[in-house]
């Protein structure tokens, strides 16, 4: 792993950088991969200082509804309802299952 990198396998790397956690989501984000994202999160919270949190989607292929909910869920219940989360480089697919999901309030588009 490389110095900032928190956990990381073949679906996600979790880096600290700058003072933000970035997750960085590989191939396909469905239910086989959120239990190495979870795992990835409760690294996070140990870690602590975890304010702000970035899903990066640049290199992910397919994203499943319920597998993106579990994500944002666990975020809040496991890291704190403080922690900002924030997506970036949605694809069109994600970016309308932000809205059919509605949580603008939750998580902020870069």
């Amino acid at each position: 792993m490389k110095n900032n990198e928190i956990c990381g396998n073949s679906n996600v790397t979790v880096q600290k950088k700058d003072g933000e956690v970035v997750i960085k989501i590989i191939g396909d984000f469905d239910s086989s991969t959120t239990p190495s994202i979870q795992k990835c999160c409760k690294k996070i919270k140990e870690n602590g200082d975890a304010g702000k949190i970035i899903l990066d989607f640049a290199r992910a292929v397919r994203v499943d509804t319920t597998a993106f909910a579990c994500i944002i869920n666990f975020i809040k219940e496991h890291i704190g309802s403080g922690t900002e989360i924030f997506v970036t480089n949605l694809h069109d697919p994600e970016e309308r299952l932000m809205d059919i999901l509605k949580v603008e309030k939750l998580i902020k588009v870069l």
